[in-house]
């Protein structure tokens, strides 16, 4: 067999071992997301249940720009400039911008969205520059989920 061949079959036999192994892994992922929201619903408070189906639709994502948009507001409750939104993701170490040409459109695009989304309400800042904030039902599900990270924590 030529080297090329050769270099091709080995790539292909690790290739079908990876998927073989992320087939197995997303078995357990649905076994143990369907074991979760089971018990979710046994919960009598339906802010608690709520809160833990949120913490499982987000468990399954990598943090991106709106992930960490949202933590960066949720800190600072009386808003920041696209700039500074930027500045706080990258002074936090919250995600690594590195690999954006330019961060900072991807941010104006996603706090963009996260306004129409009802999610950040814009306001004019003392510089002149628009400012966000997070609406009060992004920061009502922040405190559903904290407070159910919380009693996970008290479990323990």
């Amino acid at each position: 067999m030529a080297p090329l061949d050769q270099t091709m079959s080995e790539l292909f036999l690790r290739l079908t071992k990876a998927l073989e192994q992320k087939n197995t892994a997303q078995i357990e992922i649905d076994r143990v997301s369907e074991a979760i929201r089971s018990l979710a619903y046994a919960y009598e408070d339906p802010r608690q249940t709520t809160a833990f189906m949120e913490m499982l639709a987000e468990a399954g994502t990598r943090v991106g720009f709106a992930s960490a948009i949202r933590s960066v507001l949720a800190l600072h409750k009386k808003g920041l400039t696209a700039k500074q939104v930027r500045d706080a993701i990258q002074d936090g170490e919250i995600m690594d911008l590195s690999g954006y040409s330019n961060p900072l459109a991807s941010i104006h695009t996603t706090l963009r969205r996260l306004v129409e989304q009802g999610e950040a309400a814009p306001f004019e800042g003392g510089s002149g520059e628009t400012s966000y904030r997070l609406s009060d039902p992004a920061i009502e599900r922040i405190e559903r989920r904290n407070m159910a990270k919380k009693f996970l924590r008290d479990l323990k």
